[in-house]
């Protein structure tokens, strides 16, 4: 159940949270093996720590904590990730008609198609949810036309793109309500493409300027 690559692995708070009490404590210090910072210094009092977030971020809510030997626990949308590089990219909420600059992209939310980007569909009870943007997380998944059986984990769906481990944690995700509906480079989940001439939520997405390749 758990993801691991350098400088970060990855663990399902669902599977943290299914485990007994003894199995759970097993199952972080096997994390911080995996990261490769060992478990020296790291006590009942850092493990306590981390499961007392967890429980708290369960709902959906981002946190952090800081632990021995520069690692961060990061606890996202169901997920905890412990990491020893910086991560810069959060979460952030698009306003209409304001241009973000999220890692290596330019993000504008619109309600009309211009230039490249990711259409959503727009019910009236839709009108008024909140539209952010994301780091991926790579348990996620993604229901995509072209995919048959079921929605496909975004791990997945990158290797079948050949999208690196560095591409992919810096890919855009677009959450609509909360809930993933686009990646950008991989698609919109079924569920929220729009109907042919119906109208939509459009995020225009274009590389950030300092990224952008000379001719």
């Amino acid at each position: 159940h758990m993801e691991v690559q350098e400088g970060r692995v990855t663990l399902s708070l669902r599977e943290l949270g299914e485990a007994s009490g003894a199995v759970k404590a097993r199952m972080l210090l096997q994390l911080f093996d995996c990261l490769g910072t060992g478990r020296k210094d790291i006590g009942s009092a850092h493990l306590q720590a981390i499961l007392t977030m967890a429980r708290s971020t369960a709902t959906g809510k981002e946190g952090r904590l800081d632990l021995p030997h520069g690692v961060t626990a990061r606890f996202c949308r169901g997920w905890l990730m412990l990491e020893t590089r910086p991560q810069p990219l959060t979460e952030v909420q698009l306003q209409p008609g304001q241009t973000v600059t999220w890692g290596d992209w330019r993000l504008t939310l619109l309600d009309h198609r211009e230039g490249a980007g990711v259409a959503l569909r727009q019910r009236r009870q839709e009108e008024s949810a909140v539209v952010t943007v994301a780091p991926v997380v790579p348990g996620e998944r993604l229901s995509l036309p072209e995919t048959r059986g079921g929605g496909r984990s975004i791990k997945r769906l990158c290797l079948d793109h050949r999208i690196s481990l560095a591409e992919r944690d810096r890919l855009p995700a677009i959450y609509a309500g909360g809930e993933l509906a686009a990646v950008w480079r991989l698609g919109v989940d079924e569920a929220f493409i729009p109907s042919a001439g119906a109208p939509c939520r459009f995020i225009r997405i274009e590389r950030s300027a300092e990224k952008e390749e000379t001719p």
